[in-house]
């Protein structure tokens, strides 16, 4: 499996609730850091299209309060280093926002699957 910070275990059991989902809508990550999680969600589901959304900036100070463990900044990975990294995956789309302020969709825009993995209060 894909490095990931969730360890292999808490990865194995996202994988295997990903299996039990309706057969219409997106599968989305809020919260990709180095996309490990997200490229493991790819694989497991081809015919898929899974979307990665994050600032790519580190933990946002927008949705910091002062009694926060992480820190704005911590967590950054670029937008550039994570289309490198999951370039090689075509099902993947990478969504740089601010969950869900900045993120835009359409009308008929449906989520099958949701994988939340954020640090902050604010932000879940």
């Amino acid at each position: 499996m894909t490095d990931s910070l969730l360890g292999f275990e808490k990865l194995e059991k996202l994988i295997e609730a990903s299996k039990h989902i309706p057969k219409d809508g997106y599968i989305l990550e809020v919260g990709v850091y180095k996309c490990g999680s997200l490229i493991e969600l790819a694989k497991n589901h081809k015919s898929r299209t899974v979307i990665g959304c994050d600032t790519f900036e580190g933990m946002p100070l927008a949705t910091y309060q002062k009694d926060e463990f992480h820190k704005p900044g911590e967590f950054y990975f670029s937008y550039l280093q994570a289309l490198e990294k999951c370039g090689p995956y075509s099902n993947i789309v990478l969504r740089q926002c601010l969950f869900p302020f900045t993120f835009s969709y359409s009308e008929d825009f449906s989520i099958a699957f949701a994988h939340i993995d954020v640090d902050h209060w604010r932000g879940t």
